[in-house]
């Protein structure tokens, strides 16, 4: 059996024989406008509908069921929002020729004007447990025009930047009252604890604001002393001088300016490459905040991937070519033999890795300066974002393995974003009806008695 949605999407397409189409009254319909399709569960399914009953043109609402008897068992008769109502269209006419329903409102029905192999083809997509339920029908990109795939992966990737990322750009920005430099500063931060440390990085970068860099920083290591002591990493006794002179200085900031470090409990360390440690990412960010605090000019100053590649190069103090943890050599680290591009031929790290490079271009600074570009009205701005990330080699991760069995590889960075967006919010939630590689499938079908 047809499902309501389908039947909606066919209504908002004309995806059913409309010729010489007329209501189950006997009066001929013609269908100017569909109407605007309603998905949030309340009121009519179309809005704003132009159709023409008969000889009068009608402008308002139109509900879709499966069966006209579905207009009383949704208790629609005593709901103030279908007063607007100009027509009922269903599946399938079911209820009795004298029922008020029908003396009421005009009702259209679709059955016999619907093409079959859409609703197998789409039924046969429900019933599917993998997730890209539309696998048997997509075996490479052959399968759907081109145009159509590079068009709906671009606006996959807006839609990632717009709810996922976005989501959080918004809010930091409605939080520093619209400063895009703090908020570079707190999502770079945030882009360096990776997955594990997110969260503890994100909110250590609140904790120690990115003016306490800017006025200490005539004094050696005072970037490092403030994200170490705050990160709480800086309590206890140290042996090697380099800890405890963080240590030493970070007690003279504290006092000053009356911190409060972080429960260093948060900081996750198992199960993670040496080269990922929070002390090493941490002094990571310190050398990248030392060179300059005005992060956010900076990337809207470069133009090619190169340019933001150089602008990340950093060199750690000595110390970390050395160790990836206060007082503990490299010799000592349990899987210190990972190796990382970052790596010196002494030890440990020695600078940030091109793979952490590209990392923060796709999480922080990409995404950014694409908000920026979004909210100032600068296309240029958007496009050199976009460019950025067709720029960077693609993710990989199980999602786009999944893709490339089914012969849909991702080329770089913006297609594997896109692949990603598509799988978790289109695929897995069997959002196919407004998937434009669903809609192109289904439409290939239509015609097919």
């Amino acid at each position: 059996m047809i499902s309501e949605k389908l039947l909606q999407f066919i209504w908002l397409y004309r995806y059913f024989q409309h010729q010489s189409l007329h209501t189950v009254q006997g009066e001929a319909v013609e269908i100017l406008h569909p109407g605007i399709w309603n998905q949030d569960g309340q009121g009519p399914d179309f809005q704003e509908a132009r159709i023409r009953i008969g000889s009068a043109l009608w402008v308002g609402d139109v509900e879709i069921h499966l069966r006209s008897s579905d207009w009383y068992r949704h208790q629609h008769a005593s709901d103030a929002h279908y007063q607007k109502l100009i027509l009922h269209v269903v599946y399938e006419q079911d209820l009795a020729d004298e029922d008020p329903l029908l003396q009421h409102f005009p009702c259209v029905e679709l059955k016999g004007r619907v093409s079959r192999s859409m609703i197998r083809q789409y039924e046969a997509w429900m019933q599917q447990l993998q997730p890209v339920v539309c696998a048997g029908s997509l075996t490479g990109p052959a399968d759907v025009p081109q145009l159509i795939w590079t068009s709906w992966k671009e606006r996959l990737l807006a839609e990632r930047w717009e709810e996922d990322k976005g989501k959080r750009i918004r809010q930091w920005l409605q939080h520093t009252q619209e400063d895009w430099e703090e908020v570079a500063y707190i999502l770079t931060a945030r882009s360096f604890g990776m997955n594990r440390n997110a969260d503890m990085f994100e909110a250590l970068a609140v904790h120690t604001p990115r003016r306490l860099f800017a006025r200490n920083r005539h004094i050696p290591g005072a970037t490092a002393a403030l994200l170490f002591g705050q990160a709480g990493l800086l309590q206890g006794r140290f042996q090697d001088d380099y800890p405890r002179y963080l240590q030493q200085l970070y007690t003279a900031l504290q006092y000053k300016y009356r911190l409060h470090p972080l429960d260093p409990s948060g900081w996750q360390w198992k199960r993670l490459r040496p080269a990922n440690f929070p002390t090493i990412r941490l002094a990571q960010l310190a050398e990248l905040m030392d060179q300059s605090v005005h992060l956010f000019s900076r990337w809207l100053e470069a133009s090619a991937v190169e340019d933001l590649r150089s602008l990340l190069q950093v060199k750690l103090p000595g110390y970390w070519q050395q160790h990836y943890r206060f007082d503990v050599p490299v010799e000592q680290t349990a899987g210190h033999h990972d190796s990382h591009p970052g790596r010196s031929s002494a030890g440990a790290v020695s600078a940030i890795g091109k793979d952490m490079m590209d990392h923060l271009i796709l999480n922080a600074i990409a995404p950014l300066v694409w908000w920026y570009g979004k909210l100032r009205l600068r296309d240029d701005l958007q496009q050199r974002a976009v460019d950025w990330m067709q720029a960077l080699p693609p993710e990989h991760n199980q999602i786009i393995r999944i893709w490339k069995q089914h012969a849909i590889p991702a080329l770089h960075a913006a297609d594997s974003q896109a692949l990603y967006q598509l799988y978790q919010q289109y695929c897995l939630p069997r959002r196919c009806l407004t998937c434009a590689i669903g809609h192109h499938l289904l439409r290939k079908v239509h015609a097919v008695p």
